[in-house]
């Protein structure tokens, strides 16, 4: 973080996507909303919580300066799927082992992404709550409210490693199911359901200025998503049916 100061007030500037959290993307997608013809002062705004009046009201070099700061958000963040992350002091597990989570976990798993298509990071910390825990640490143990709320501070790249690994499972559980008919629905299912989130962000793309910060957040994520497209195309492909 950059310490710099504004209007003879103390602020932090992320210089990079590690330094960003969760609730500073979430902020961005909802200031960009509201401000969908000024996205560097909702980048700004969220990213560093200067007041979106008096970055109207300062002088465009101080404003420039400031994003070159905030380059990176021109550079996609390459997630790396990972089931594990350290936060406050305390190291958070989710199982790797697919095969012995529930069907329902599953199921909670693809429910909160399709609910949040349209923003899929609004799912995220609720997500993590419930499958990331600490070692011996089971659901009943825990407030899931209170550990969303904590979780909006993860870092941006814990939490796109986690959603990575999340969407990875949604394919590795399939390579368990046997039954011919449940295959041929579910392909039929997850494929509508990969199509719908990739078309929606492409629309939401569309239209959006060259330097639109929630250009690059839609970018990125479907860039992964149509990777896994193809990775689960390829499954379905190979995998033996009978006719």
């Amino acid at each position: 973080m950059k310490e710099i100061e504004f209007n003879n007030k103390p602020y932090r500037i992320p210089e990079a996507w590690n330094e960003v959290t969760l609730r500073m993307v979430i902020d961005l997608n909802n200031i960009a909303e509201v401000l969908p013809d000024a996205p560097v002062i909702a980048l700004i705004n969220a990213y560093a919580g200067i007041p979106v009046q008096e970055l109207k009201a300062s002088n465009i070099s101080v404003v420039q300066d400031i994003i070159k700061i905030m380059d990176f958000v021109n550079t996609d963040y390459e997630c790396v799927p990972s089931n594990e992350f350290s936060f406050n002091g305390s190291l958070y597990l989710c199982s790797p082992d697919i095969v012995n989570q529930s069907f329902g976990d599953y199921l909670a798993i693809q429910n909160c992404l399709y609910a949040n298509k349209d923003n899929p990071v609004y799912g995220l910390p609720r997500m993590i709550a419930i499958y990331c825990k600490k070692e011996n640490e089971t659901l009943d143990d825990i407030d899931v409210k209170a550990r969303t709320e904590m979780f909006m501070d993860l870092p941006f790249t814990d939490a796109k490693n986690l959603e990575g690994f999340f969407l990875y499972n949604l394919i590795a559980w399939n390579q368990h199911i046997q039954l011919s008919s449940t295959i041929k629905e579910l392909e039929k299912l997850t494929q509508q359901r990969f199509n719908e989130l990739i078309n929606t962000m492409k629309l939401s793309a569309q239209g959006r200025g060259w330097y639109s910060p929630m250009k690059y957040v839609i970018m990125i994520y479907r860039k992964y998503l149509l990777y896994l497209k193809r990775q689960l195309e390829k499954y379905y492909s190979s995998s033996p049916i009978e006719p």
